[in-house]
């Protein structure tokens, strides 16, 4: 029944949002504090935006929003939120049911090409800014570092550059584009990787292997890599998305600083590469 049904929006803020949250009563749904804190960054980033999804109330008792809520009160902010009152209490069963829309869906619909590719390398760029490519999973690290309307906001300003180092990581074929195509921009800066030498030689060197010696840390990890392919893993174990992104950025940021290498190990106890180097070389003169 919808008689007694009422809409409203409302400017929520902090104190309203700790009244209403008493009213959470009998919520099987347990509280996902990553998305607390999701919702937390993009109020602080003044990202949130009022939409057609409502707080729900039914006869005093909070039905949906309590994730919102709590986000109000975490960041301090003050947001308009459509508030609707008078459903039918069984309602809560339908609520959230729905499949929410993916980052790489918001770029396809932007008109962003290899939406899915641009997703991830646009997610390691700006972790890399931020000081955590050594997250052991930046997929489900630090969920308050970088929120979906980040990744869309720059997937979509640097689709260009992006997809230029995508292509050029594809032409290595033995790791994924994306850790890849990342290192290349972060090591590129303003230049096209495409256009520069020595990406297109590191590529080049993954690729064939031709002309390279065993003290150059490319071949190094060339081996890591075929090896990890092959049904013969390193140690029997196959390197996990982290360990790949560890051993390129060595590898790389050995290669940039000229220095030699007998053999491309990482320990997870070890000391992590934070960063990539912010700079490129001319091609080693020995190649």
């Amino acid at each position: 029944m919808t008689e007694n049904l009422t809409m409203t929006v409302v400017e929520v803020t902090p104190e309203i949002a700790r009244n209403w949250l008493v009213k959470n009563r009998n919520n099987f749904r347990q509280l996902d504090r990553r998305r607390v804190d999701k919702y937390t960054k993009e109020m602080k980033l003044g990202n949130w935006m009022q939409t057609g999804q409502g707080v729900i109330f039914s006869g005093g008792q909070l039905i949906d929003g309590q994730h919102r809520l709590e986000a109000v009160v975490k960041s301090g902010c003050t947001v308009n939120m459509l508030v609707i009152d008078g459903v039918d209490s069984s309602s809560a069963m339908y609520v959230d049911t729905g499949k929410p829309r993916s980052v790489k869906q918001w770029l396809m619909h932007k008109g962003v090409k290899n939406a899915g590719d641009v997703a991830s390398v646009s997610k390691l760029l700006l972790f890399h800014q931020r000081g955590f490519w050594g997250l052991p999973s930046i997929s489900k690290g630090r969920h308050d570092v970088v929120v979906d309307s980040e990744i869309i906001e720059y997937g979509v300003a640097f689709q260009e550059e992006i997809n230029s180092a995508l292509r050029l990581a594809a032409r290595a074929n033995v790791l994924g584009k994306s850790i890849l195509a990342a290192v290349y921009l972060i090591g590129c800066k303003e230049e096209d990787p495409e256009d520069n030498q020595f990406c297109n030689w590191f590529s080049e060197s993954l690729k064939t292997g031709a002309g390279l010696n065993d003290t150059q840390p490319v071949l190094h990890l060339r081996n890591r890599l075929i090896d990890d392919k092959s049904s013969h893993a390193h140690n029997g174990k196959k390197l996990s998305v982290f360990m790949k992104r560890m051993l390129v950025t060595i590898a790389w940021n050995k290669t940039v600083l000229g220095e030699p290498m007998k053999q491309l190990k990482f320990r997870m106890s070890g000391n992590r590469p934070d960063t990539a180097p912010d700079k490129v070389l001319p091609v080693p003169s020995d190649v």
